[in-house]
């Protein structure tokens, strides 16, 4: 009866190492269908970027390329109106985007940065004022140690509206004369932005916990 038993088992075991060598087999093409489409969605446009929910909460998006996203998303993420801010990549040619494909430069997107924010409580020319201060607007090549396009700057407006107020925020910066140098910083018409992938989230706040941003 012990032999049996023993047999059985074995079998059991065998079957069960089948069962989980079949699924590592087909968990690849199973998980779009489990998490409902694409890695990266893409979002093109204000109708496309809001969910409903959010919509119907009035509130906006905004689009911002600043250098590395890994340190521009935690200067948005915390401010008071800021519903929701994630790094993705937007401005390229391809119809779709990962790390690395950008990271050396053969998509031509850019490292960029979603804000979903409440109008009511944080306006799109205070965010414009932070992202200012945040970059280096007369550098062409990148910013400081992150070199080549994908780093460059630029602000992609989803309205007339936007665009409107970051072309005069972008004038009044030139005025100041605060920079020596051109402001080269593009503001252009949103184009699809991809959700860059998970790890990529909150990336600084993973790292260093105590991120403070600016006020």
């Amino acid at each position: 009866m012990a032999n049996k038993n023993h047999t059985s088992n074995k079998r059991e075991v065998g079957a069960m190492k089948h069962f989980h060598f079949l699924l590592l087999l087909l968990l690849p093409l199973l998980l779009p269908s489990i998490t409902g489409g694409s890695e990266n969605p893409a979002i093109a446009g204000e109708e496309v970027v809001l969910s409903k929910k959010h919509k119907r909460s009035g509130y906006q998006v905004a689009l911002f390329a600043g250098g590395c996203f890994w340190c521009l998303e935690p200067t948005f993420e915390h401010l008071d109106g800021v519903i929701e801010a994630q790094v993705g990549y937007s401005g390229g040619k391809k119809e779709t985007a990962k790390y690395y494909e950008v990271a050396n430069g053969s998509t031509e997107h850019l490292e960029t940065v979603r804000v979903v924010y409440d109008p009511k409580i944080l306006p799109y020319t205070k965010l414009l004022d932070i992202y200012w201060r945040f970059i280096d607007p007369s550098d062409d090549g990148g910013q400081y140690d992150d070199r080549g396009k994908q780093y460059t700057t630029a602000i992609f407006y989803l309205n007339p509206d936007q665009k409107h107020e970051a072309e005069q925020s972008k004038k009044l910066l030139a005025d100041s004369g605060k920079y020596s140098k051109v402001i080269v910083t593009r503001i252009i018409p949103a184009s699809p932005f991809y959700l860059a992938e998970e790890r990529h989230q909150n990336f600084y706040e993973k790292r260093f916990p105590t991120t403070k941003t600016i006020e």
